[in-house]
C-alpha cells in the first residue's frame, strides 16, 4: 500500500454554514476531488453524535461507499466538559472514547485521532478494545507541542512501550512551521498592529517563546491588548522544529495531517516546510493516508474550502509523485 490522500470534511466548513452543501454533499465533493479517503470530526459531521441512529450512521457509509472513498480517520474528542455541572468522571471519559471506537469500527475508519489530553491511563486500558475493533489510536502532535516537549515525551514513552500499530502518533504539519500564516499577517497589518510588534510574535513563536511573554513584548511594541486573542489562536496552530525531527517519531507515525492556511500567487505553502516533510515522508516506509486540512477560512472571510483543498491536493501529489493521479 502506498501513501493516500485524504481530505477533512472539516475543509468544507464554511459551504456547510453557509447551507450550499449538506455534510453528505461534502463527501460527493472530496471524491470529485480526486482523493482516496475522508476524514471526519465525529461531533460535526455525525448527525447526534455520539447517539447517531443506525440510519443515519448507514446513510453515512453509503455515501462513503458510493464515492468508492476510504474512512481514512475519525476525529474524536474525549470532551471532558459534556456536563454542565461539572467535568466528566474518568469513567465516564472511558466510556466515551469506547463509545466513538464502536462507532469508528462501524463505519470503517482504521483510525481514530484523538488531543494529547486524553487520559494516559485509559488509552492504555482501551488500547486491547481497540486492536480487537481494528480501530489505531492516534494522538494528534498539533502546535505548540513538539517532538521533544516534556509532555509529549511521556507519552512517546509508552507508545514505545507498547509497542504496537495500534498506538501512535497523527503529526500535523502545523508543528513544523516556518513563519505565520501569511493571511493571519495581513489580518493584524489590517488591523494596525505595529510591523515590529508582528515580527517580534513571529520570531518568538518560532523560538518557542512562552504566550505571557510574547503578549507582554507585543503590547510594549504597541500591538493593543485586544488582539491577544489573536495571539492565544496563533500560538495553538504555529510552533517551530526542525524538519529532521519527524524522524524521531516516524516509526510511532500511523496518520498525517497536511496543515495548510493557503497557497501563495506562486502555488506554494511558504508558511510550511511541504517539500521537506513530504519528502522525508515519501523516504520512509510509512504506508497510511495523508489528510488535507484547510484552516485558511479563520484569517480570510472570501477563502473558500474546495478550491483551497484542491490546490493543495495538487501539491501534495506532485511532492509524492502522483502527479495527475
Amino acid at each position: 500500500m502506498s501513501v493516500k490522500t485524504s481530505v477533512t470534511l472539516y475543509n468544507l466548513s464554511r459551504e456547510v454554514y453557509w447551507n450550499e452543501m449538506s455534510v453528505l454533499d461534502t463527501i460527493d465533493e472530496v471524491g470529485r476531488l480526486g482523493a482516496d479517503g475522508v476524514e471526519i470530526v465525529a461531533f460535526q459531521h455525525l448527525f447526534n453524535h455520539p447517539k447517531s441512529s443506525p440510519d443515519d450512521l448507514k446513510a453515512f457509509k453509503a455515501r462513503l461507499d458510493k464515492n468508492e472513498l476510504d474512512a481514512a480517520c475519525y476525529g474524536s474528542y474525549v470532551d471532558t466538559a459534556k456536563k454542565t455541572n461539572g467535568f466528566l468522571s474518568e469513567i465516564e471519559k472511558k466510556e466515551l472514547l469506547k463509545l466513538d471506537i464502536d462507532i469508528a469500527s462501524s463505519l470503517g475508519f482504521k483510525v481514530i485521532r484523538l488531543n494529547w489530553n486524553t487520559s494516559l491511563p485509559i488509552l492504555i486500558e482501551l488500547l486491547p478494545y481497540a486492536e480487537k475493533k481494528n480501530v489505531k489510536l492516534s494522538l494528534e502532535m498539533h502546535a505548540p507541542l513538539t517532538v521533544n516537549h516534556p509532555f509529549a515525551e511521556v507519552y512517546i514513552k509508552a507508545m514505545k512501550e507498547a509497542d504496537t500499530p495500534f498506538f501512535g502518533i497523527c503529526p500535523d504539519f502545523s508543528a513544523w512551521a516556518r513563519c505565520l500564516p501569511g493571511r493571519f499577517a495581513e489580518m493584524l497589518k489590517a488591523m494596525a498592529v505595529p510591523g515590529p510588534a508582528l515580527k517580534l510574535m513571529n520570531d518568538s513563536l518560532m523560538k518557542g517563546g512562552s504566550l505571557i511573554e510574547i503578549k507582554q513584548d507585543a503590547h510594549d511594541l504597541g500591538m493593543p491588548k485586544e488582539l491577544d486573542q489573536l495571539v492565544d489562536l496563533v500560538y495553538h496552530i504555529v510552533c517551530y522544529q526542525p524538519v529532521e525531527t519527524l524522524n524521531e517519531i516516524m516509526p510511532l507515525v500511523n496518520h498525517f495531517h497536511a496543515k495548510f492556511w493557503g497557497a501563495d500567487s506562486k502555488g506554494g505553502m511558504p508558511a510550511i516546510p511541504f517539500a521537506e516533510l513530504l519528502s522525508l515522508i515519501n523516504k520512509s516506509s510509512y504506508d497510511g493516508f495523508i489528510t488535507s486540512e484547510y484552516e485558511g477560512y479563520m484569517f480570510d472571510e472570501k477563502s473558500r474550502g474546495v478550491e483551497s483543498t484542491q490546490k493543495e491536493l495538487e501539491i501534495i501529489n506532485k511532492y509524492l509523485g502522483k502527479e495527475g493521479v
